[in-house]
């Protein structure tokens, strides 16, 4: 008896349409699911949305911290804040400016077209002086360092300062380490 003839693999055209997932938008209150399954392309894409929106808030967040709360600010700005780049890059955040913050209609651009773009694209000024632009998609995430773990860092690297340091200065993360100054030697009482 021979084996049973294989049928031949469809093409891509032949194809069924992609696979359906029981994903359902739900209203409010309501009991039963409203609106039709997405399929995975739309999960995806609505994913990638809401987390660019959760990070677009979040930076904007961050850059009108300096005009409601300066005290706040300095300690956040310190490079304890970081963006996270898709290359994996961490960029410590000393000031954080969004470059189309609001858009001014004109010449016939619709105001949906120039909300769209607000807060998309920022700059980012890092503690050494470094300045990078970055679009909102190019951004995986924010990182932020406890201040038990700055303090630790802190310490780990005044421990580490040389004789020579002291006179190249610091460098690395000793170089943005709040140090107090020496205190001026106490003057015995003359007697």
């Amino acid at each position: 008896m021979s084996k049973p003839r294989r049928e031949p693999r469809p093409t891509r055209a032949e194809r069924p349409p992609a696979r359906r997932v029981s994903v359902r938008r739900r209203a409010p209150g309501a009991g039963g699911a409203v609106g039709p399954a997405l399929d995975l392309q739309q999960v995806w894409y609505a994913r990638e949305l809401f987390w660019n929106n959760v990070v677009r808030e979040m930076l904007a967040a961050l850059a009108a911290l300096p005009t409601e709360r300066p005290e706040q600010a300095r300690e956040v700005f310190d490079g304890r804040m970081a963006v996270i780049t898709k290359q994996n890059a961490r960029i410590p955040i000393a000031e954080i400016v969004p470059l189309f913050a609001f858009g001014m209609a004109n010449g016939g651009v619709s105001a949906e077209a120039l909300e769209a773009v607000e807060y998309t694209v920022f700059r980012v000024r890092t503690p050494a002086g470094e300045m990078y632009t970055l679009p909102l998609h190019e951004i995986r995430g924010i990182h932020s360092m406890t201040p038990e773990l700055l303090k630790q860092l802190e310490q780990r690297a005044i421990q580490n300062v040389t004789d020579e340091d002291q006179e190249r200065g610091p460098f690395g993360f000793a170089a943005f380490v709040r140090r107090e100054p020496p205190a001026p030697p106490h003057a015995e009482p003359a007697i």
